[in-house]
């Protein structure tokens, strides 16, 4: 019994052979890793994102809409008919807009508006004008240094 006990121990650890790497397959497996790596960093640099991407997840994640709101927004108005009015507000001031329901505003009995996109390549005016209502607003999207796009400024001239 000692010997089957022997035996099979001695197989066992001849059969555990160390897997060595060959300098050539070294080679190999570093470059493919710093490629990957070079490809994930291009990846994360590469942050010119489109509009219609952009837009796509502001208008349903909260977060991210809260995020690329800028630090500071102007909004302009002319609520008293004497001229426009310019106020800055900070970025915390400002909560979840569903810019999803905007899509069916125009079946609205009441307030009822169309939305029209005017695309230029560094901002985006988002305009929201009514039927017969006097809704006349639109808001500005800017796309930053890096690349990314805010929403900068909003225009309230409803009367």
């Amino acid at each position: 019994m000692k010997i089957i006990k022997f035996l099979l121990f001695i197989s066992i650890i001849f059969s555990c052979k160390e897997n060595k790497i060959e300098p050539s397959e070294k080679k190999a497996v570093t470059s493919v890793s710093s490629e990957l790596i070079l490809e994930n960093r291009s990846v994360q640099n590469d942050v010119d994102e489109g509009f219609d991407e952009f837009f796509e997840r502001f208008k349903i994640d909260s977060v991210f809409q809260l995020s690329r709101i800028a630090d500071s927004v102007s909004v302009y108005s002319d609520y008293d008919q004497r001229g426009i009015e310019k106020i800055k507000y900070s970025k915390k001031r400002f909560s979840f807009y569903d810019y999803n329901s905007d899509t069916l505003a125009y079946k609205r009995d009441s307030d009822a508006f169309t939305i029209k996109i005017e695309k230029k390549p560094d901002s985006v005016t988002y305009y929201s004008t009514g039927y017969d209502n006097g809704i006349n607003v639109f808001r500005v999207f800017k796309k930053n240094k890096e690349g990314k796009w805010f929403y900068c400024s909003l225009h309230d001239y409803s009367i």
